[in-house]
Order: C-alpha cells, then sequence, then structure tokens
C-alpha cells in the first residue's frame, strides 16, 4: 500500500482522518464531504483493500478493546467493502 501514500501530506492529511473516525465513531460533529470521491482516482484493488481492513482491525486489537474498538473494526469493513464495490462498478 506505500506507493498510493508518497507524496502524501500527512500533515494535512491526519487531522481529516481522525476528524472523520471521530465522526463515525463518537458523534462528534465536523466530518464534511464524501470520502470516497476524494479516493476514488487512487489506483487500488481488491488486495489494498483487504490488506488495509486487516491492517486497522489488527492496529484496532493491538491498542483498544470494547464496544467503541468493536464498532470501528465493522465499521472500517463495511467503509473497504463499500468503497471496493463502487470501486469495481467504476472501473467496469
Amino acid at each position: 500500500m506505500s506507493p498510493h501514500f508518497e507524496g502524501l501530506d500527512f500533515e494535512h492529511h491526519f487531522p481529516r482522518m481522525i476528524q472523520f473516525w471521530a465522526f463515525i465513531l463518537l458523534d462528534e460533529p465536523g466530518n464534511t464531504g464524501n470520502v470516497f470521491d476524494k479516493h476514488r482516482h487512487l489506483a487500488i484493488d481488491q488486495r489494498h483493500f483487504e490488506r488495509w481492513i486487516n491492517t486497522f482491525c489488527a492496529t484496532v486489537d493491538a491498542l483498544f478493546e470494547g464496544k467503541t474498538a468493536e464498532k470501528a473494526k465493522q465499521n472500517a469493513q463495511v467503509i473497504g467493502y463499500t468503497f471496493q464495490s463502487k470501486m469495481t462498478f467504476l472501473n467496469k
């Protein structure tokens, strides 16, 4: 997955990721915009989504436990599979 992160301005992107997950998991306000549209230009496929989901879930398991951790993993799986389905449909 690392080639997809080359040239990414993490100083700008990281706060957006935090804001997104705070919105998803903690119902905090502030997340606006279409997350899929911001990522649809990436050349990613099923392998990338599976790796992202596995890495995300393993990281959550290593650092957190409880209801919110389970919610994070479930949401990541739904988001990953939704993105994958949309990308597959658009690339036909």
